[in-house]
């Protein structure tokens, strides 16, 4: 009996040693049980932090009185000593410290039967992840004796494996991985999958296999995450964004199509991916046509592949949104998408509406006569003469429509647009407000019905006033109707629908909403304003005019490190893919 123990405590040496062994070569995945609701990963932190720290936006960010302001306190200071004190007791910079410790990823994940929460690092190697686990335990331990305080850690062991609880977190080193978890049940499940493999992983779930492939290709992403959304949903989680119906018509136009997916997909995945030009994030829903009710054909069309096929282009351009929207069903759905206060609301602005219309219902007649593909577009505003520029600069809007009958339409849209010039006349003389003087010309092929103030004849020199920045427009080209409020961008817009005729039909779009915002042309239109923004500034804030340039200037110069933003939703077979991308100069 005796050699029999002699010889089995070697023995049980080496089968730990082979257990850890095992559990290096396991991802996070493979050591979480399938029950996880909640499951995100930093892959590759020490590229994140690459790209944040040795970024070239960064350096001009630094270079900012503001920012080094903002680092010239009292608690940074205290910060900065804490962290140097940690560093010598580490024998390293926290940097190369940080990089050491999650050379292999960061995962956090929720599960549902414990509810709780764990988070498992890897490091690069076991002999980092003991060096910083005993520094922690010391650096806890004199704290507390400095306070006069007993020891705060506690220690155990399960199976070898020496655990510590620090209040209510508990944590483990087992070889490079780092296991800090809030439930016992939970971290010894982790504990059993590393040195005996998991029986019902994570990573053999069919839902998170399938979202894992749903992952964008290229290149892998700085950050992914997974959530069992039905899971959410039974819990009573998250009430206002499964909800049926909406206070908010805007938010019901921009993504009420997601949110029917969203109270019906099984699950859904995110994605980070970045690089020195831009960062880019991802949401990913499986989806089926029929689980959008009837009420949201309006969003993605009744199959799910309304697309959004305008995309007019103009060189002045700050912000184009071309998407596939349904005005006339989201209008007539009204009853069933949104409270009853909106409700009211709709009705009373039908009512009026329809009387400015001439007797034709807004929602059955007016909207139902464009067709769904639409596009809006904002522009930077040039002034011909500098005797009829305001001193603020707006810059102009227009709204790209198809025409459903345009030969019937034309003649309609026509009278009603100069039905409301006129009544925006007599509401502006009633104010003392310039006339707006309406005018009909062809330019290329192309009818244009514009209107333009009349400026006052004065013999002194007055400002000019702000509503000189519009000069209402509307033009017909084949079948699209576009209304702009300046008759500069209508002309540029035309230009460019002649361009796509006479170039052939565009590229097919299989994207539901597209948006785009050009950061360079967005900082031009606050040039143009500068020295009104440092008015408003010293007015507001009271500050002296060097202040006020100063911090006006910082804004523009942050604009400078950006290049634009841009959106996308599109369908792609059965899978719902939002990306929203920010890019930035080289």
């Amino acid at each position: 009996m005796s050699r029999l123990l002699v010889c089995g405590v070697p023995l049980l040496g080496i089968l730990a040693t082979l257990a850890a062994a095992l559990g290096e070569e396991r991802k996070a995945a493979d050591l979480l049980p399938s029950t996880t609701v909640i499951y995100s990963e930093l892959a590759t932190p020490p590229r994140l932090l690459e790209l944040v720290l040795d970024h070239p936006i960064r350096r001009r960010l630094e270079a900012l009185d503001e920012y080094k302001k903002a680092f010239e306190t009292p608690q940074y200071a205290q910060f900065q000593f804490g962290l140097s004190m940690v560093e010598q007791q580490l024998g390293m910079k926290w940097r190369e410290a940080l990089v050491g410790l999650t050379e292999g990823g960061v995962h956090i994940a929720i599960d549902g039967p414990t509810l709780g929460t764990v988070m498992l690092a890897k490091a690069r190697h076991p002999a980092v992840l003991e060096k910083a686990k005993e520094t922690l335990l010391r650096l806890v331990r004199e704290d507390a004796s400095r306070k006069g305080e007993s020891d705060p850690i506690r220690s155990g062991e399960y199976r070898g494996v020496q655990a510590y609880r620090i209040q209510e977190s508990r944590f483990a080193v087992v070889g490079s991985w780092l296991i800090v978890t809030n439930k016992d049940d939970l971290g010894k499940s982790i504990l059993d999958a590393l040195l005996d493999g998991a029986k019902d992983p994570l990573s053999a779930d069919p839902e998170f296999k399938a979202s894992r492939g749903s992952t964008a290709s290229g290149d892998a992403p700085l950050f992914w995450a997974f959530v069992r959304l039905q899971k959410l949903r039974d819990a009573g989680i998250a009430k206002e964004i499964f909800r049926g119906k909406t206070d908010n018509p805007l938010a019901e136009l921009l993504v009420g199509g997601i949110m029917s997916t969203l109270r019906k997909a099984p699950y859904a995945s995110s994605a980070v991916y970045g690089s020195r030009d831009r960062v880019r994030w991802t949401l990913d829903l499986p989806y089926e046509p029929g689980w959008v009710p009837e009420s949201r054909h309006f969003y993605l069309g009744p199959t799910g592949e309304g697309t959004a096929s305008l995309g007019l282009a103009t060189p002045s351009s700050i912000l184009s949104l071309s998407t596939y929207r349904d005005l006339s069903g989201l209008w007539n759905s009204s009853a069933d998408l949104f409270e009853a206060d909106v409700n009211a609301t709709i009705a009373q602005a039908n009512s009026q509406l329809t009387t400015l219309f001439a007797g034709r219902d807004f929602g059955l007649d007016v909207l139902a006569s464009f067709r769904p593909e639409m596009q809006l577009v904002i522009a930077r505003q040039t002034f011909e003469s500098p005797a009829l520029t305001p001193e603020i600069k707006l810059p102009s809007l227009a709204m790209v429509f198809r025409l459903k009958d345009p030969e019937k339409m034309l003649r309609q849209w026509k009278v009603t647009f100069q039905s409301l010039i006129g009544f925006l006349n007599v509401v502006g003389a009633m104010n003392g407000q310039p006339p707006l003087e309406l005018n009909m010309e062809t330019v290329d092929g192309v009818q244009f019905v514009t209107a333009a103030y009349v400026p006052k004849e004065s013999k002194e020199s007055v400002p000019v006033p702000i509503n000189f920045n519009a000069s209402p427009s509307v033009c017909f080209i084949k079948d699209l109707f576009i209304v702009s409020s300046t008759r500069q961008l209508a002309q540029e817009l035309a230009r460019s629908a002649r361009g796509i005729a006479a170039n052939g039909a565009a590229a097919t779009e299989q994207a539901n909403t597209r948006l785009q915002v050009d950061f360079s042309m967005l900082k031009q239109v606050l040039e143009d304003n500068r020295q009104y923004l440092v008015s408003q500034n010293m007015i507001e804030k009271g500050h002296a005019r060097k202040d006020a340039e100063k911090e006006i200037g910082t804004l523009l110069e942050i604009l400078n490190a950006g290049k634009g933003f841009g959106a996308r939703l599109e369908r792609r077979d059965e899978q719902l893919q939002l990306s929203l991308d920010l890019q930035f100069e080289p």
